[in-house]
């Protein structure tokens, strides 16, 4: 008994040691065995699920999630490569919900009405390589909301081009927007599809993530989130409404004709518009000259009569009046003053002769 004691007291006798990962739960018998462990990607994997305060798990589990991510990589790879184009419209997209969108949107609808064709959109393959993570399986939530936002067509009109927030209806959305950030739709007098043009500026920076006011002539922005946050600090939450937009896109939402009671009734040879209330509209290319300021001419006594009271003065009447010189007076006075005045000249010039040789002298006397 005393000797079966005395051998499982004995400090220097070898016992059976585990080397374990408190990441992972596990225990191995050598050492070397649990450095290449922490080498591995499921103790990694693990670590972040513990800084996330998450339960490890198994490495039958994380083998299954590998694999799964793998073919969630392949299908997202070949998905990149797949260009989807509108031969109608004359529009390309890189994903399939913009697509879409674009396919249900009120332009493309209008166009096929006109065009008489339908289901005119084939999408076109293009190689495209993308690097994939393998031990990435988090849910992307923002990528979610941005998807549900491009899709959902009756959300859009409701949703905050700049901020993302979401009202109950589209009047409340256009309020904060105006509030909040300081946008307005311009010339709404003549604006006849709000919530169109809502859309297309929609489509603008959630598909193609363009800035409204620089309009394609700044930086490329490769995110939503990304776009907003320079239309928010740089204070662009506002239309460029200039040469840079397209003037076609705009007009499907634009009536510029005569509001009001006020019909076109004739023109005439001028291109002017003559109204009904007597009130005449200029062409816009004339604008130029509607706003030049032309002198109007003198009138002339109503106790004169005869075109002599109407005649303008010439140049030499003029200066004489200037001057003092009265209409009889002789030619003589005026042959005066002029040689009055060329006397002056010739003074003036021998004067500064004079200076000029005296400035001279003074140099070569006084040389250093």
């Amino acid at each position: 008994m005393m000797l079966h004691q005395q051998h499982h007291s004995n400090p220097l006798k070898p016992r059976n040691q585990l080397f374990t990962c408190l990441a992972c739960q596990v225990a191995f018998p050598t050492s070397e065995k649990q450095r290449t462990h922490y080498r591995s990607d499921w103790h990694k994997y693990n670590l972040k699920r513990k800084i996330a305060q998450l339960t490890p798990i198994s490495a039958e589990q994380f083998a299954q999630k590998v694999l799964a991510q793998q073919t969630k990589g392949r299908e997202e790879e070949e998905r990149q490569g797949i260009i989807y184009d509108c031969t109608l419209c004359r529009k390309s997209y890189s994903s399939e919900n913009g697509f879409a969108n674009h396919v249900l949107s009120k332009k493309h609808k209008d166009m096929e009405v006109m065009m008489g064709r339908e289901n005119l959109a084939s999408p076109i393959i293009q190689p495209h390589h993308q690097k994939m993570s393998l031990l990435s399986d988090l849910d992307d939530t923002d990528n979610e909301s941005v998807l549900s936002f491009v899709t959902d067509a009756d959300r859009v009109v409701d949703t905050c081009l700049f901020c993302g927030l979401h009202s109950g209806d589209f009047e409340t959305n256009l309020d904060h927007m105006k509030i909040y950030h300081g946008f307005f739709l311009p010339d709404i007098e003549y604006l006849e599809d709000p919530k169109g043009l809502v859309t297309y500026l929609s489509e603008k920076i959630s598909n193609d993530f363009t800035c409204l006011y620089c309009n394609g002539r700044g930086k490329e922005w490769k995110s939503l989130a990304a776009v907003r946050k320079h239309m928010l600090d740089k204070g662009h939450c506002k239309m460029a409404y200039d040469e840079s937009e397209d003037p076609e896109e705009l007009l499907k939402f634009y009536d510029f004709e005569p509001l009001g009671d006020e019909v076109m009734t004739h023109t005439d040879d001028r291109n002017d518009l003559i109204l009904e209330s007597g009130t005449k509209l200029g062409n816009r290319q004339f604008m130029k000259y509607y706003k030049q300021r032309t002198r109007k001419p003198l009138s002339a006594p109503e106790s004169v009569e005869g075109p002599a009271a109407i005649e303008p003065r010439n140049r030499k009447e003029r200066r004489q009046i200037t001057f003092g010189v009265i209409d009889n007076a002789p030619v003589d006075s005026l042959s005066h003053k002029v040689q009055e005045y060329a006397s002056r000249q010739r003074n003036f010039a021998a004067s500064r002769r004079n200076n000029l040789v005296a400035t001279n002298r003074l140099r070569i006397q006084n040389t250093i």
